[in-house]
């Protein structure tokens, strides 16, 4: 099995001020009144290209949604998965016939402890596309204390080669 990995992606970290609805246990909550509870959003950017002669992506989607417990200087002291989002085209080949590859269905597993995720995705293809230039896709990921997340993206070709992408 030929491993290829491409170091070119990069993380952009969104905060969003709901306080509704967190994934975090409520109790761990009032064990630690002394951290700021939140919704954060990390996205993930892939170029776009040809990454090897096999596969070619562009407009990558990579979201992942997690609610964060952080203190007043952004040390990320809990958290919980909330959900995931990968949609991107794909093709075979430079100038093969582009297809719509939206991973709406994954499952995951969270190790609070370490702050790591692991999400396998599922990936879906429209009913009239000839084309699967991917038979799976998964993230294993860990949060970092000081924000961000870093991981790798491993795609899973038919022909059973993984290429992977690098997050720091």
């Amino acid at each position: 099995m030929l491993i290829q990995t491409i170091l070119f992606a990069s993380l952009l970290v969104g905060v969003t001020e709901n306080n509704s609805d967190y994934s975090l246990p409520e109790d761990s909550k009032e064990e630690t009144p002394d951290l700021i509870y939140t919704t954060r959003q990390y996205y993930f950017d892939v170029q776009s290209g040809c990454l090897n002669n096999e596969l070619c992506l562009d407009k990558v989607q990579f979201i992942i949604t997690m609610d964060v417990g952080v203190t007043m200087q952004d040390e990320v002291k809990q958290a919980a998965f909330r959900s995931a989002k990968l949609k991107y085209l794909a093709s075979g080949t430079q100038n093969g016939k582009w297809v719509i590859v939206d991973c709406n269905e994954y499952e995951h597993v969270y190790d609070s402890a370490n702050k790591s995720v692991i999400i396998n995705f599922e990936p879906g293809y429209s009913d009239n596309a000839t084309v699967h230039p991917v038979s799976k896709c998964k993230f294993s990921g860990k949060l970092k204390e000081k924000g961000g997340m870093e991981g790798l993206l491993n795609f899973t070709l038919p022909s059973q080669k993984n290429i992977q992408v690098r997050f720091n």
